[in-house]
């Protein structure tokens, strides 16, 4: 159900020129240039100002789409067109809306600093409609508002990040840097610069803040640490007094122009704030999965299995592209649907095929659910492998070749992975659907990951065991080289790993290594007489 129009719209300027008296158009959130409805003289006649300083300090620990548009006062029906790049947002604390968390080992916190200096409106009811020198702009139906209201002032943002060991509670962090985030603005200004006033331990921990800063003014240097932050939030509330050319338009207050003229274009309906809701909660997810594709791709494992370091990569890169298509076709049905040209159920229709699609929520997260546990599990056999004396790791490009070229040693018994496969069926029906949008019965994602399969887990770490024992008997052997690598592209094979032997750089074949002699045991015993039983290793 689409939501019913207002008479007055109020909108957040996200760092467009807007001046009393443009003209600007609902359908397409964007401003009309170039023409106007009354003269400069008439416009000026009519203005009214009212001076109301005011600034304030906020702290913001969520970082989702829907939590950044109300940081920014931006409403359900603008932040589609923001999200679709309708609303084009690339200078001041408007850049904030498009500022992402890069990893989940991650905290953020944001910091907003909010000042209003004046507001101007422009009278109504001194700008009857036998003052409009330009009657046109009703026939032409390029614009449905006027701008009669501007509050001015400036916004800016300070976004804090940390990362997080291993070893360290995500949770703990984050309060701790909210807490220590909120006493910025309480942080007291002496003489010869900003004095922290918090405890040693809380300063070595605001050492490992990063910061970065988006605002609607031009400082010397952007803050880049918490301490350059506290300066800079000092500084604040007095950058403005007596520059009256330091503020921007915060605010705009919109008037229908079919409250001038029955003829003039109007905003038939607004998107609904369910089907808005819909949008925002589709783009927070494929955030958050490239958030967890760029986890993978930086860890240390992903640089061992390129098979698996390209499956990420290319996953990543549907995703984005993903994206792209879908604010595209968000920004050429929002206009229509506002102006009336179409219904809601278009877009309502287009969030359906993204759910029917590969790219709906559910599977993406499937399947990189499915990487994250293979990238588990080849950890924990590469640390069981790595803990084997003697035992080297090959994975770069030309490591395994520099190798097999090894002249102190005849022999190399090397321990190489198979199991990865290059092609992956969910990854090629992503691609189909993006080429050519049709919607088919995909290849179903096994909520098991391979490499936990029975078999092939059994597999491997049978082989890791043959490996390890056989390393461990010939430990400080002169002649035989051990080492680690992955040949999954090498071949077809379900085995999940082999252990090849190579003489003098050249592949004998598939080594079984024996297993460790067993101890005799004596099956019977006479006067004079022993009789043993001693099994082959």
């Amino acid at each position: 159900m689409t939501e019913p129009i207002k008479a007055t719209l109020e909108l957040p300027c996200l760092g467009r020129p807007f001046q009393l008296g443009m003209l600007y158009d609902c359908r397409t959130d964007s401003l009309i240039p170039g023409i106007t409805l009354w003269d400069n003289s008439v416009v000026k006649a009519a203005l009214s100002e009212e001076f109301q300083p005011n600034s304030s300090f906020e702290v913001k620990a969520e970082d989702s789409v829907a939590s950044k548009m109300s940081h920014l006062g931006v409403e359900a029906g603008l932040s589609l067109s923001v999200l679709c790049g309708l609303v084009p947002v690339s200078s001041g604390s408007a850049k904030y809306i498009h500022d992402k968390k890069f990893s989940n080992n991650h905290c953020r916190v944001t910091l907003k600093f909010s000042y209003s200096s004046k507001f101007q409106q422009l009278t109504m009811e001194q700008l009857a409609t036998s003052k409009i020198q330009h009657p046109e702009v009703f026939e032409k139906q390029t614009a449905t508002h006027v701008v009669t209201g501007i509050t001015y002032g400036a916004e800016a943002f300070f976004i804090f990040d940390r990362e997080v060991a291993t070893n360290e509670n995500h949770c703990n962090i984050q309060g701790k840097m909210e807490i220590l985030v909120e006493t910025i603005p309480k942080i007291s200004k002496v003489k010869g610069g900003v004095a922290l006033n918090i405890g040693d331990q809380d300063k070595k921990e605001t050492e490992k803040f990063n910061c970065k800063f988006y605002g609607d003014l031009i400082l010397s240097s952007n803050p880049s640490s918490f301490e350059d932050s506290v300066k800079v939030c000092n500084e604040l509330p007095s950058h403005f007094l007596g520059k009256e050319g330091s503020t921007v338009p915060k605010k705009v207050w919109l008037y229908p122009l079919s409250s001038l003229d029955s003829n003039a274009a109007r905003m038939v309906r607004e998107i609904s704030t369910s089907l808005v809701t819909q949008v925002q909660q589709a783009i927070d997810a494929l955030n958050h999965i490239e958030i967890r594709s760029n986890d993978l791709i930086n860890t240390e494992i992903d640089d061992c299995f390129d098979t698996l370091k390209d499956q990420v990569i290319y996953f990543q890169k549907m995703i984005k592209e993903h994206k792209t298509d879908f604010m595209k076709q968000l920004s050429e049905v929002l206009p229509t649907i506002r102006g009336g040209g179409a219904e809601e159920q278009q877009l309502a229709d287009l969030l359906r095929e993204i759910h029917k699609s590969p790219f709906n929520t559910s599977s993406l997260d499937k399947w990189i659910k499915i990487k994250e546990e293979e990238i588990k599990t080849l950890t924990q056999f590469l640390n069981n492998l790595k803990a084997i004396e003697g035992v080297k790791l090959f994975f770069g490009a030309g490591d395994f070749e520099s190798a097999l070229s090894d002249v102190d040693h005849d022999d190399i018994l090397s321990f190489e992975f198979k199991a990865l496969k290059k092609d992956d069926p969910f990854l090629q029906s992503m691609h189909s659907f993006l080429r050519n949008r049709e919607i088919s019965q995909g290849p179903q994602i096994s909520s098991v990951p391979w490499l936990k399969a029975e078999s092939m887990h059994q597999d491997l770490c049978h082989k890791i065991k043959q490996f390890s024992l056989f390393c461990e008997a010939n430990a400080g052997s002169e002649e035989v080289s051990f080492i680690v690598t992955d040949s999954s592209e090498d071949d077809v094979t379900d085995k999940g790993a082999v252990i090849m032997h190579y003489e003098n750089g050249t592949p004998v074949g598939e080594f079984d290594p024996p297993g460790r002699p067993g101890k005799p045991k004596a099956t019977s015993v006479e006067h004079d007489s022993i009789k043993l039983e001693w099994k082959a290793p």
